[in-house]
């Protein structure tokens, strides 16, 4: 779990914030259309928390292994 699992899962909230980011700024520059960014928004929203159940059950598992 420590070795394999916690990196993963920090790497993983570590990209999130990052595409999140990019996210804001393609929205700030015009890049993508307001319909494309809340779209997106919406998808990285889900995927943020997805992440953070995830992140509160590793404790949770490591404790019955």
């Amino acid at each position: 779990m420590e070795d394999v699992f916690k990196p993963r899962i920090q790497s993983s909230g570590q990209r999130i914030e990052r595409i999140e980011d990019f996210l804001e700024d393609e929205k700030g520059t015009g890049e993508i259309s307001p319909e494309l960014y809340q779209l997106r928004k919406r998808r990285m929203k889900s995927m943020s928390k997805y992440h953070q159940t995830i992140a509160k059950t590793l404790p949770m598992l490591e404790k019955l292994f």
